[in-house]
C-alpha cells in the first residue's frame, strides 16, 4: 500500500479549504470541539473509497443526517456534505463544489440540473449521478442502483465510530478472520487490557444472536468460556478496534475518539499494539482524540519500546486555519513529558 502523503479538503462539511501535509502511518487528529476532527475522517473515507455511493450513505446515516419524505421514504440529506449546507437547487448557478484530493486520488461532488437537481460525483474510479428528491435527498434505492454500477466498496477501508460498535457489525467483521491470522490480531489487542486472555471465540447459539450473545473469552490455562457480555467497555472497544484493523489490511483505518472506553493505564499498551499491527498489516491509520491520556500514553509507549516511534504524526485543527498544524512524534513526546498540552 502507498500511504497518503497529503490531503486537500474543499467545500466539504465544515471545511471551506483545508490542507493537511506530511501524513504518516498513524495520524492523530486533535483540536477543540467542532474544529472538524470527525469531518476530516469523513473526507478521508470518501477519498479512499473513491466516492463510493455506499460510503456516502454510511456517512449520512452515521451522523443522523437522514430524513423522511411525505410518503415515508427514508432519504439521505446530501446538502449536509457541502460546506455551509447550501440549498442545492441553487448550486448550478455557481455554489460550492466539493473537491477532495491527494497526490493519487481525487473526488469531486457538485449539483447539476434544475428539475430535478442531481448530485454528480466524479472520481478516479467510476463517475455517477444521483437524482435528488426535494432538491437534497437521495434514497437508499438510488444508492443501491449506483452501487451496482460502481461495483463493491473497497473492503480495505474501515471506519470505527466513537460509539460502541454494534455487535452485528462485529459479527460481520469477524467472519473473514475466523481460523485465520486475524484472530491473533484480536487476541493481541484484548491482552493489552487483560494479559490473562488467550483468545476470543465467536460461537453463536442462534442464527441471529442479539447483543454479545455467542462471544466468549478464554484465558490462558483454562478451557472455560467467559461470556463477553460480562466484560467492560475497554475490552469491547479493543475487540472493535482489532477486528477493524484486521479487516482493513493493506488499506485505511479510521477511528473516531480512539480512547473511548479505555482506562489511562492501558493506553501505552494500546499504542504499542496499534503501531505493531499497522506495520504488520500495512495500514494507514487516521484517528481523532481530545484526550490528554492518549498523548501522555504515547510518550510512555516510546519508553517501553525503547525506540523512536516515528510512524506517528499529530495534527491540530483550528477553526479558520486553512492548514492543519503538524506536530512530529518527537515534539509530541516532549510536550507530554513537560506537561504542556498540544490539543
Amino acid at each position: 500500500m502507498v500511504l497518503l502523503g497529503d490531503i486537500r479538503v474543499q467545500a466539504f462539511r465544515c471545511f471551506e479549504d483545508l490542507t493537511v501535509e506530511g501524513l504518516g502511518r498513524l495520524n492523530v487528529i486533535v483540536g477543540a470541539n467542532n474544529s472538524g476532527k470527525s469531518a476530516l475522517l469523513d473526507a478521508v473515507h470518501v477519498l479512499t473509497t473513491k466516492g463510493h455511493p455506499g460510503c456516502l450513505w454510511d456517512l449520512l446515516r452515521a451522523r443522523g443526517q437522514l430524513f423522511t419524505d411525505a410518503v415515508g421514504e427514508e432519504l439521505g440529506d446530501v446538502s449536509e456534505l457541502f460546506w455551509g449546507r447550501p440549498n442545492l437547487r441553487l448550486l448550478e448557478s455557481g455554489g460550492p463544489i466539493i473537491r477532495l484530493s491527494s497526490t493519487r486520488e481525487s473526488v469531486t461532488m457538485k449539483a447539476i440540473g434544475t428539475a430535478p437537481v442531481g448530485l454528480e460525483v466524479q472520481t478516479t474510479g467510476k463517475d455517477f449521478v444521483l437524482t435528488l428528491v426535494a432538491g437534497k435527498g437521495v434514497s437508499r434505492a438510488q444508492i443501491q442502483a449506483a452501487e451496482e454500477e460502481a461495483g463493491p466498496a473497497p473492503l480495505s477501508v474501515v471506519h470505527v465510530r466513537s460509539q460502541l460498535t454494534p455487535p452485528l457489525v462485529l459479527q460481520r467483521g469477524w467472519a473473514p478472520l475466523a481460523g485465520n491470522p486475524g484472530e491473533e490480531t484480536v487476541a493481541e489487542a484484548l491482552r493489552c487490557i487483560d494479559p490473562s486472555i488467550e483468545r476470543s471465540i465467536y460461537a453463536p447459539n442462534t442464527p441471529q444472536p442479539l447483543g454479545y450473545e455467542g462471544w466468549y473469552l478464554r484465558r490462558v490455562g483454562s478451557q472455560l468460556r467467559e461470556p463477553f457480555s460480562r466484560q467492560g467497555e475497554g475490552l469491547k472497544r479493543a475487540l472493535a478496534l482489532s477486528i477493524a484493523m484486521a479487516n482493513a489490511e493493506g488499506g485505511t483505518l479510521l477511528v473516531d475518539e480512539v480512547e473511548n472506553g479505555l482506562h489511562y493505564t492501558v493506553i501505552p499498551e494500546i499504542w504499542r499494539f496499534l503501531i505493531r499491527a499497522s506495520r504488520k498489516l500495512n495500514l494507514q491509520v487516521f484517528m481523532t482524540s481530545h484526550s490528554r491520556d492518549l498523548i501522555d500514553g504515547f510518550g510512555r509507549a516510546q519508553e517501553l519500546e525503547g525506540t523512536v516511534l516515528d510512524d506517528v504524526v499529530f495534527f491540530r485543527l483550528e477553526r479558520g486555519n486553512p492548514h492543519a498544524t503538524r506536530i512530529s512524534h518527537r515534539v509530541a513526546a516532549s510536550l507530554g513529558e513537560s506537561g504542556q498540552d498540544l490539543r
